[in-house]
């Protein structure tokens, strides 16, 4: 019988004793090169090629790679790491939802730099002498600043020259504020930034604490944390698609880029390019959809600070103001870092403002400013219209306001808002001089029109009983809702006892101790987490407040309406009164019971030349009556029609915002009572592991 033995065929080149030599050389150097082996076995009498000596690493499971990139750590950088794990690893997803992450990065002209290769084995990429340690920015052509959240992406800022504490801060103040404003963040959000010295210094520390910006601590030399990191990647390979050939073109797509992210239009580097956009890169402004202020600038309550002065009776008084900023928005699209206007206007102002609209424009539903004093507040909330909390609640009350006044098509195009959102000396004596004090009307005229017009629109009607019912539902509301918190409070601070209980129990115990001190932790965390949830529900209703403040806005064009119609039907029954004593005149029929009829009776007739005159004198007023009558019909159906098509834009958009409210507000119950069964479980877990 024959048997096929393996055949044996050339024989190897490399000796077990030449290739335990290379072995041994690329386990101490894994960057050794193929030529450096060649070398090597050369000088001890072997002459191979290298893919000789490919061939021979293979063999021993070893092939060539590209160093991996991870940050040069120190003994401190790792124990700083392993501490920001540990103080996090219990934390819910929704804790991380409220983090803005933010970070810089340099894009290369001509790719990444110089890649090294390693030989090594399948699973030893993070083995430290399989990488590379590097350092932030070792080497580009463009620095950028980014953020983004759960939420999506904030603006995408380039860096001019050498970025200096002072520019750090002003990029914040232009991109980061706005980002979260834009991203509806929402009270209670959390920045991230690495430890950079122009993060960490003391006049960005200061800034950062007068903003009231909560900071997440972060460990230094750790970018492969953030995960911000993912964004960058992306971006770069978009960018490396686009083959920019000069550094024109890289600048074209940052511009491009900046002006997605200004335009909130999805994420940074999300944006496709095509070759006419790279050879012709000219933004489309949002002046081409409209011409209202808020489409041609950028509109933001940034802040508000507390101010002592004396009041027009001489008497020292403390008072809050808020800080306007606008920004045109034509020079973010171009790239430009233009510094925005600002000013500061006090809650006064305000209510002027909106009350020179109230009477400018009768016929519009104008929005309402935040409450000047805190109502349906429960235990814990402050009252005190001083307080940090309201009055950061009232500067973003009084940012939307300006965001409803600017973006209604009729209210943004009066010259008068300009001037607020752009002089801030001479506006009163401007806004003054339109003499609206005296054009408004007195609540007695417009309630003696209510209970004596005699043919009112029905539709007006219907809408009045249906802004009272709104009022009526809405404060309903806002007060079981604000006893439905204190309720929560106190369950939630039981919990806090429960686990203060679990925890000095831990320490008296030995076989349970381990468990009864996990189950308090989780007990603990759970009563912690009661504040950022209540103050979630504040966000929720402050807009149901804006609609509770609506009501009365309604309320107001109806009756306008009530009080146009009542003065209408004056003018005509005038003109019927005129009328019929002409009619007397004329004839000299004259009713016995009636004024005329007595006087006669009592002074005698009137002689031809007296009645030819006061019949002149009738035609005369007759002519005048119909006049009126004409224009009272005409200013009554313009009003009519104006007020209608206006009220249906604000039936359309509370609709809107009362879905979006009510449905974020299920989520977020949702979203607690979740919470709740999982620590509850946590610490089933716990007492089953005793």
């Amino acid at each position: 019988m024959m048997v096929n033995h393996p055949r044996s065929g050339a024989p190897c080149k490399i000796s077990p004793r030449g290739a335990s030599m290379i072995m041994r050389k690329v386990k101490d150097q894994p960057r050794t090169t193929r030529q450096d082996l060649v070398n090597d076995l050369k000088r001890a009498g072997t002459t191979v090629s290298k893919k000789t000596i490919s061939n021979t690493l293979r063999r021993h499971g070893l092939k060539s790679c590209s160093a991996r990139k991870v940050p040069l750590l120190k003994p401190a950088h790792v124990q700083a790491r392993l501490k920001f794990a540990n103080d996090h690893l219990d934390d819910p997803e929704e804790e991380w939802e409220k983090v803005m992450w933010s970070d810089e990065t340099k894009i290369e002209l001509f790719g990444l730099n110089s890649t090294r290769h390693v030989w090594r084995k399948k699973k030893d990429e993070y083995n430290p002498k399989n990488t590379i340690p590097t350092v932030k920015h070792g080497g580009g052509n463009i620095i950028l600043w980014g953020c983004f959240s759960a939420k999506g992406t904030g603006r995408l800022h380039r860096i001019e020259g050498r970025m200096d504490g002072a520019m750090y801060r002003e990029i914040l103040a232009n991109n980061l504020l706005p980002s979260v404003r834009a991203l509806k963040m929402g009270r209670g959000w959390v920045f991230q930034h690495d430890n950079d010295p122009k993060h960490t210094a003391r006049a960005t520390k200061e800034w950062l604490c007068k903003k009231h910006l909560k900071v997440l601590e972060w460990p230094s030399q750790s970018p492969d944390l953030n995960p911000i990191e993912n964004l960058w990647r992306e971006l770069k390979v978009r960018i490396a698609q686009r083959q920019p050939q000069n550094l024109k073109d890289l600048e074209k797509l940052e511009r491009r880029m900046a002006d997605a992210g200004s335009k909130e239009s999805g994420p940074i580097g999300g944006v496709e390019f095509t070759n006419t956009e790279l050879e012709n890169n000219k933004s489309n402004t949002m002046v081409e959809e409209g011409s209202t202020p808020l489409r041609r600038m950028e509109i933001s309550v940034a802040e508000a600070e507390k101010r002592t002065g004396k009041n027009t009776v001489n008497m020292q008084e403390t008072f809050t103001v808020y800080l306007i900023e606008t920004r045109p928005i034509d020079a973010i699209t171009e790239g430009h870092n233009t510094a925005s206007d600002s000013l500061w206007r006090r809650y006064s102002e305000f209510e002027i403002l909106r009350n020179y609209l109230l009477v400018t424009y009768p016929f519009i539903v104008v929005p309402p400013l935040p409450e000047k004093r805190a109502e349906f507040v429960w235990h814990k909330l402050s009252a005190d219209n001083m307080d940090p909390d309201f009055v950061e609640r009232r500067r973003v009350g009084l940012e939307n306001f300006l965001h409803r006044v600017a973006s209604h098509s009729v209210l943004s195009n009066d010259k008068i808002l300009y001037h607020f959102l752009t002089e801030e000396h001479g506006w009163k004596e401007v806004v003054y001089e339109t003499g609206f004090q005296a054009k408004a009307d007195s609540r007695i005229k417009a309630l003696s029109a209510t209970f004596r017009v005699k043919n009112p629109d029905k539709r007006f009607t219907e809408m009045k009983h249906y802004s009272d019912e709104l009022q009526s539902l809405t404060s309903q509301l806002l007060r079981v809702r604000a006893r439905v918190a204190d309720r929560l409070y106190g369950v939630y601070k039981v919990h806090g006892n429960y686990g203060r209980v679990f925890s000095e129990w831990s320490a008296i115990e030995k076989e349970m101790g381990d468990g009864l001190q996990s189950a308090g932790h989780h007990m603990d965390a759970y009563a912690a987490s009661v504040d950022d949830i209540l103050e979630e529900e504040e966000r929720y209703a402050d807009q149901l407040k804006e609609y509770l403040f609506y009501a009365e806005a309604l309320r107001a064009v109806c009756r306008k309406h009530e009080l146009t119609q009542y003065e209408l039907e004056t003018a005509s029954s005038d003109l019927i009164s005129k009328k019929q004593q002409r009619e007397e005149l004329a004839t000299g029929m004259v009713r016995t019971f009636s004024f005329k009829g007595m006087s006669n009776k009592l002074f005698g007739q009137e002689t031809p030349e007296q009645r030819e005159a006061k019949l002149h004198l009738l035609e005369e007023q007759i002519v005048q009556g119909e006049e009126t009558v004409k224009e009272k019909t005409v200013e009554c159906e313009e009003y009519v029609k104006g007020a209608w098509v206006d009220m249906q834009r604000f039936k359309e958009q509370k609709d809107r915002d009362l879905r979006e409210a009510l449905i974020g507000y299920a989520v977020m119950q949702i979203s607690m009572c979740k919470k709740g069964i999982q620590v509850w479980t946590n610490a089933k877990e716990c007492f089953h592991k005793m």
